[in-house]
């Protein structure tokens, strides 16, 4: 089973996110910095990481451009409680982006993850 790394400061969101993974079978990992999950990048792969855009340390799109970066094959989803935003051109060029909107329901979730790691893309 596919391994998750989510990535928000909000520990509320974090467990139920990671109870809703766990509960369909994914090994899943939390961090609630960017730093903290930069660190986990780089000990362990993960196939797809859940990226807050609004983290207290590293800016949610910066984020993932890092972790593009160090760990190019890893998928990415956003997570946001805002309209996503326009991305930066060269994230535009290279993949597609993903959002999942705040609030969701574990069912959104599931479909969301599922539908990412059987894509090929990044």
């Amino acid at each position: 089973m596919a391994r998750i790394l989510i990535i928000d400061d909000n520990d509320a969101i974090l467990h139920v996110l990671k109870r809703v993974l766990e509960k369909h079978g994914y090994k899943v990992d939390d961090a609630g910095t960017g730093r903290e999950a930069l660190e986990k990048i780089t000990t362990t792969f993960y196939d797809l990481a859940i990226v807050d855009l609004n983290l207290p340390d590293i800016n949610g799109q910066a984020l993932y451009k890092m972790i593009s970066t160090r760990s190019p094959k890893t998928k990415k989803i956003i997570l946001t409680g805002l309209p996503p935003i326009e991305p930066p051109e060269d994230m535009l060029r290279t993949e597609q982006i993903d959002y999942l909107l705040k609030p969701l329901s574990g069912e959104e979730l599931i479909q969301a993850v599922k539908k990412k790691l059987e894509n090929n893309e990044k």
